[in-house]
C-alpha cells in the first residue's frame, strides 16, 4: 500500500504523549562527522558537517520563508545579536514524513538537528544543540511493528491503546557541549533528489513546506515504512502496513569557501527482467552530488572487490548518475565523487560494503515440495534446475539479506507463478515468452531491512493462452546482504 500526503495534519498529531514498548533501534552508520567553530555573534557551532561533507547552518533568518521552525525575534527586521535579538530556538536541518492508511493509522517521522537553552532562558552557558529522532502515531492496533527510516530500523511493541511515541535524541543535558550531537540520531543529512524535478532553492537542502523525494541514507532507504509482525517473535513474518518516500526537508546550506561538490552515499539494487551475464548477477548503481554552484560537470565511480584496492568503473557519460552491472559472488563496496566546472573535486564517499552470493536450486537454504523434477540443460546457471507444471507446488528458500533475486526461466511452454517473501504476497510472474530466455531474473525485491527472509514460489498450475505448458522453473537465487 503506497498512502499519499496531507497537508491538513492536525497539530495535536505531532504531540501524542502515550506510551510505547519494547524498542530495539537499529543505526548501524555513522551519523555527523563534525562541528564548526563556536559563532562570534551568538556562540552556537557555524555549522554541522556530515560524512558526505554536507555542512548545514544555523537558519536564523526572520525574513527568510525557508528558514524552520524558529523562535520568535523581538525585532525582526534588525540584525541577529545575542541576546538582545536572538530566538529561543532555531533548526541546523529537519525533515519529517508521514503515513496515513485507510483503516486510520496515522503515524509521523520528525528529524531534528536543533538548537535551544537548557532552561528556555537565553542565557551563556546554557546553549544546546539536540540531534534527535520522533515516531508518533495512533490508530494503531496492539501488537509488535517494525518501522525502517532513512537511518535505520526501529522495533516496538504497541499496548492496547493503539497510540506510539518513541523518541531518540543526544545534547539535551549538556548545555555548550556541541560536540555531543554528532553521536546522536540525526544523520547523513537528507536533501531533495537533484535527480527530480523541481530541484532544492539554491543554499538549501530542501523547502520545510513541500514535500519531495530525498537522498542521503547511507542504507540507500530514502523511506519511511511501517509493517507490522504476524507473530511476536523476532523471526516471524512482517505484513506491509503503509510506505511514502516524500519528506518535507529544510535547513540552510553552510557557506565554505570550498565550491567543491557534495557526493550523497552511493547505493546498489539488484534488478529484474534481465538474464545474468555467465554468473554475474545484474545490479544497478546509483550516487547523485549536490553542487553550490550548479556547474557539476562530470562524475568518477570506482569499486573494490573482496577489499582490494579502488578501481575506475567506466561511466558512458561524464554526468551518468546510474549504471547497470554484472558482478560475480563476491564482496564489494563501491565510491564516487563529483568534479565541476572551475575543477573543484568532491571527497571520495563510499557506500555501504555488500556480499553478492549466488545459491543454486540445490542449496541447502531451498526446499521443495510437492512435484518437482530436475532437468538439465547447459543454458541453466550451473546446468540443472528444478521444475514443476503442477499446481500448489511450492519452493522456499531462506536467506539473510536486504535483497533477493529469483533465477528462472521464460520460455514458450513456461507458466504462472506467485512470489511470497516472509508470507506477504509480492508478485504474480508469468513465464511465458516466445523466445527462450535462461538464466533470467524473473523478479527482484530490494531494501529489505537486514534479518533473516524467507521467498516462497508457489506454482499456480495455470499459463498464459500462448504457451504451451505451465511449468515453473527454480534455477537459482541471487542475494545481497551488507
Amino acid at each position: 500500500m503506497i498512502t499519499q500526503f496531507r497537508r491538513d495534519l492536525p497539530r495535536h498529531f505531532f504531540i501524542v504523549t502515550a506510551l510505547l514498548t519494547g524498542v530495539a533501534p537499529t543505526l548501524a552508520h555513522a551519523a555527523l562527522q563534525s562541528v564548526g567553530p563556536s559563532s562570534t555573534v551568538h556562540g552556537f557551532p557555524e555549522w554541522y558537517q556530515d560524512a558526505a561533507g554536507i555542512r548545514m547552518a544555523p537558519c536564523l533568518d526572520p525574513q527568510e520563508p525557508l528558514c524552520p521552525n524558529h523562535g520568535i525575534f523581538p525585532e525582526p527586521e534588525k540584525p541577529v545579536s545575542f541576546p538582545e535579538n536572538f530566538p529561543d530556538g532555531f533548526t541546523y536541518w529537519t525533515a519529517s514524513a508521514a503515513i496515513f492508511t485507510p483503516t486510520g493509522i496515522r503515524v509521523s517521522l520528525t528529524m531534528n538537528l536543533r538548537g535551544d537553552f537548557l532552561h528556555g532562558e537565553l542565557i551563556a552557558g546554557e546553549r544546546r544543540v539536540i540531534s534527535e529522532i520522533k515516531i508518533q502515531g495512533e490508530g494503531l492496533s496492539s501488537g509488535t511493528y517494525r518501522i525502517t527510516h532513512p537511518w535505520g530500523v526501529t522495533d516496538a511493541t504497541v499496548r492496547v491503546d493503539g497510540l506510539l511515541n518513541h523518541a531518540q535524541s543526544l545534547g539535551e543535558l549538556t548545555p555548550e557541549n556541541f560536540s555531543t550531537a554528532l553521536r546522536g540520531p540525526v544523520g547523513p543529512f537528507l536533501s531533495w533528489d537533484p535527480s527530480q524535478s523541481p530541484l532544492a532553492p539554491r543554499g538549501f537542502a530542501g523547502d520545510p513546506i513541500t514535500y519531495h523525494r530525498v537522498v542521503g541514507s547511507p542504507f540507500g532507504t530514502n523511506s519511511f515504512q511501517l509493517e507490522r509482525r504476524l507473530a511476536p517473535q523476532s523471526t516471524q513474518p512482517l505484513a506491509a502496513l503503509g510506505f511514502t518516500d516524500l519528506f518535507l526537508v529544510g535547513g540552510k546550506i553552510a557557506e565554505t569557501t570550498s565550491q567543491a561538490p557534495i557526493v550523497t552515499t552511493p547505493v546498489h539494487a539488484l534488478v529484474a527482467n534481465i538474464s545474468l551475464a555467465g554468473s554475474g548477477v545484474p545490479i544497478q548503481l546509483s550516487w547523485n552530488a549536490i553542487d553550490p554552484d550548479g556547474d557539476l560537470s562530470s562524475y568518477e565511480v570506482q569499486q573494490s572487490v573482496n577489499g582490494a584496492a579502488f578501481a575506475s568503473i567506466p561511466l558512458p557519460t561524464p554526468l551518468t548518475r546510474s549504471i547497470q552491472v554484472a558482478r560475480g559472488p563476491g564482496r564489494y563496496q563501491i565510491r564516487a565523487r563529483a568534479i565541476d566546472a572551475a575543477g573543484n573535486r568532491s571527497e571520495w564517499t563510499s557506500g555501504l560494503p555488500f556480499s553478492l552470493t549466488l545459491p543454486q536450486q540445490d542449496s541447502v537454504d531451498a526446499g521443495f515440495t510437492g512435484s518437482w523434477r530436475s532437468v538439465a540443460s547447459t543454458g541453466f546457471s550451473e546446468g540443472i534446475v528444478k521444475t514443476s507444471n503442477t499446481r500448489g507446488s511450492i519452493a522456499q528458500f531462506r536467506f539473510t539479506g536486504s535483497s533477493i533475486s529469483w533465477i528462472s526461466t521464460q520460455a514458450s511452454n513456461r507458466g504462472i507463478a506467485e512470489v511470497y517473501l516472509d508470507r506477504v504476497k509480492l508478485a504474480t510472474v508469468d513465464l511465458y515468452t516466445a523466445t527462450s530466455r535462461h538464466k533470467r531474473v524473473v523478479f527482484s525485491k530490494n531494501g529489505l531491512s537486514t534479518g533473516a527472509h524467507t521467498l516462497k514460489i508457489v506454482v499456480l498450475g495455470r499459463k498464459n493462452t500462448a504457451s504451451t505448458d505451465a511449468r515453473v522453473d527454480v534455477d537459482a537465487f541471487a542475494v545481497s546482504a551488507p
